[in-house]
């Protein structure tokens, strides 16, 4: 009986999402995507009433059956490292280890850079090992006479010079994915595209709010050769390891978490920078990278997951949008080998993805990125909470807060942009006033 109750409560849940004019969307409302088109360009299923055709797991069910996880060092010393070995060894891959040597080398600097409201430190990190050294750079905007500015480490797409338009920034000379907002039309960084993505990266309100930001080229750990259905590895981090040392098969997401983790590296040995308070963030496929480099290194402060879609927060057993088979069979260069057997059978995964999602957290989605399936990004989010309230967690979401453009700060923080599939001023001031709110505390 009680279980029917369950049951019926959620079905009333997800019958109330689904019931508005095709994408039209007011600032807080309860959230209903109505997409356009009940099918996507993939041939995804965009039809709110096809979804949720999967039993759902409860993230409390212990992996082996045996009854309920009832507190919090249960969950981090028997369940975790289960999830965890998943995440490692299927669903993703492992890490590149930790190289013989590693350097930080400072390329360049200005203290009066952004009209003199920053500091610009341009780094070269380069991991050697027994099959020669791999370097990338990693640049990094302060507020000026920063003592210990807070720093948020996120990767970009199309190379560091079209972050910011200054002409100081270093041009990256690695293959970089064609993109029609940046101007690459030839796999090759150019002039002509400085600072054409900036506003993805918007550093100088990023710094005027107090805070650092240090990204680098994700291409220069893996070239992401994902539209020409090719493997990067040949020019990745991989090539500087023995295959002996190698844990599993050399993977794109594990090769740009990496890249994430030795960015924590070099921060910390930066005085101006706050290591302490170094917040991983990313957008799309680059979320799902934030997402396992924070659950891989604890040194990260929090998570912060920009619309990471399916195989980042967004539930695999929701069946609206993106699915597992979709995106093994599309990137099957990003996950880990193992991943596509479930691709017809995802009931038979033992974990979904709100069992792995690193705390403190804070996910992110936009109400047309279907793809991406808003509802089942804050799924995971209900569902992990469940596991953030063991270790005492108090003001966590609920169902009715799934509200549009109604950011919902806690002890996990989450909020839902009118819009499409990108990373906006939107986002990051969200992100800061989360950031700034749980310091006012």
């Amino acid at each position: 009986m009680k279980k029917a109750k369950i049951s019926i409560v959620f079905m009333l849940f997800c019958a109330a999402l689904f019931a508005q004019k095709p994408d039209t969307y007011q600032k807080g409302d309860f959230y209903r995507p109505n997409p356009r088109s009940l099918v996507g360009r993939f041939g995804e299923n965009n039809d709110p009433a096809k979804a949720d055709c999967y039993k759902k797991l409860d993230t409390l069910d212990r992996l082996d059956g045996k009854g309920k996880i009832k507190t919090a060092l249960e969950w981090q010393n028997e369940v975790r490292p289960q999830v965890m070995d998943f995440v490692c060894n299927t669903l993703y891959t492992p890490l590149p280890p930790r190289p013989e040597s590693l350097e930080f080398k400072l390329l360049e600097r200005d203290d009066n850079a952004l009209e003199g409201k920053a500091v610009r430190m341009q780094y070269k990190i380069i991991s050697r090992d027994a099959l020669g050294e791999h370097a990338f750079t990693l640049l990094i905007y302060a507020p000026k006479n920063a003592k210990k500015a807070p720093v948020f480490i996120n990767a970009n797409f199309n190379g560091n010079h079209t972050v910011c338009g200054e002409k100081q920034i270093i041009m990256p000379t690695c293959y970089l994915g064609n993109n029609a907002k940046a101007k690459i039309a030839d796999h090759r960084a150019h002039e002509h595209q400085r600072g054409l993505n900036y506003s993805r990266h918007p550093v100088r309100e990023i710094v005027a709010r107090g805070y650092a930001i240090a990204t680098f080229c994700y291409h220069e750990l893996y070239p992401d050769k994902h539209e020409e259905k090719q493997s990067g590895v040949g020019e990745s981090i991989y090539k500087i390891f023995d295959k002996s040392k190698l844990k599993g098969a050399p993977q794109a997401i594990a090769a740009w978490a990496y890249g994430k983790i030795r960015a924590l590296d070099c921060i910390e040995t930066i005085p101006e920078l706050d290591a302490s308070q170094a917040y991983v963030i990313g957008h799309s496929r680059l979320g799902k990278t934030a997402l396992y480099a924070g659950a891989l290194d604890t040194r990260f402060a929090a998570v912060f997951s920009n619309s990471s879609c399916i195989l980042g927060t967004s539930m695999n057993r929701r069946n609206f949008g993106g699915t597992l088979k979709m995106a093994t069979s599309m990137s099957p260069f990003w996950y880990g080998p193992k991943l596509a057997q479930y691709a017809d059978r995802i009931e038979d995964m033992p974990i979904d993805q709100q069992h792995f999602l690193a705390c403190p957290l804070y996910v992110a989605s936009s109400t047309n990125d279907y793809w991406c399936g808003p509802v089942g990004e804050f799924l995971s989010l209900l569902e992990a909470s469940k596991i953030y309230a063991l270790f005492g967690a108090k003001r966590l979401p609920q169902k009715s807060d799934m509200k549009i453009e109604t950011p919902f700060f806690g002890d996990v923080g989450y909020h839902l942009r009118i819009g499409n599939h990108d990373i906006t001023l939107y986002d990051w001031t969200q992100y800061m006033d989360y950031l700034d709110a749980l310091r006012a505390r």
